[in-house]
C-alpha cells in the first residue's frame, strides 16, 4: 500500500460513470455518467444517486427497497475521464445510527485507485432514508499518475546518457589557471 498523503475526494465539476451490476460484475445493468454540481441526479430503481460533493455522495431511497442475494447486486462508481485522484477511502457515514440497514455489511465497500464498488447484496433500506458515502483521495495524485514502483526503461536510458554527460564535460574541463597551477604544485 502506498503511503502517499490523504485529502477530501474534489468531486464538484468532475465527471464519473455510476454503472448498477446484477447479478454479477460481469452484467451491467444500467449505466449513467455524472458531471458532479452540474448534472442531475440518477434514478434506478427508486434509489436517487445524488448530491456529489466536495467528498461524499448519496444514495436516496425513494421508497422501501430490498436487494436480491446475488454475487454482486449494487454500484461502480468511477473515473470515466482520468481527471479524479486515486482513491484512497471510502466509507458508509455513521453506520451505527442508521439501524434502517441492518443487513448492511461495511466489508461491501471495497475500492481501488479507480473503482468504488457498493454491493448491496441482500440490503433492505426503508424509504426516505440515505446512505452517505465519504471519500478521501491521494492528494494530487490522477491514478493513472501514480509511478510505478520498477524505474521503465526509457528512465534508465536517460539517466544513463546524463551520467555519460557528466563524466565527458569533467574529463575534458580544464583546470582553473591552466598550466601555471601545475607547476606551482610542483615546485
Amino acid at each position: 500500500m502506498s503511503c502517499l498523503p490523504v485529502q477530501a475526494a474534489t468531486l464538484i465539476g468532475k465527471t464519473v460513470k455510476v454503472e448498477f451490476y446484477s447479478p454479477n460484475l460481469n452484467w451491467i445493468d444500467s449505466s449513467f455518467v455524472h458531471t458532479a454540481g452540474v448534472s442531475d441526479d440518477m434514478l434506478l430503481f427508486d434509489i436517487l444517486v445524488s448530491r456529489f460533493t466536495e467528498g461524499s455522495f448519496v444514495l436516496d431511497a425513494l421508497s422501501a427497497i430490498n436487494f436480491l442475494s446475488a454475487e454482486f447486486n449494487g454500484f461502480r462508481i468511477f473515473d470515466s475521464n482520468n481527471e479524479l485522484n486515486a482513491f484512497t477511502s471510502v466509507t458508509l457515514s455513521g453506520l451505527s445510527t442508521h439501524p434502517y440497514i441492518a443487513t448492511f455489511d461495511p466489508e461491501r465497500i471495497t475500492f481501488d485507485a479507480d473503482n468504488i464498488y457498493i454491493n448491496l447484496q441482500g440490503t433492505g433500506i426503508r424509504g426516505g432514508r440515505n446512505l452517505i458515502f465519504d471519500i478521501e483521495t491521494a492528494a494530487g495524485v490522477v491514478a493513472s499518475e501514480i509511478p510505478a514502483a520498477v524505474p521503465e526503461p526509457a528512465t534508465w536510458a536517460m539517466m544513463l546518457a546524463g551520467f555519460g554527460l557528466i563524466g565527458s564535460a569533467m574529463r575534458s574541463r580544464v583546470p582553473a589557471g591552466g598550466c601555471a597551477a601545475h607547476s606551482a604544485t610542483m615546485a
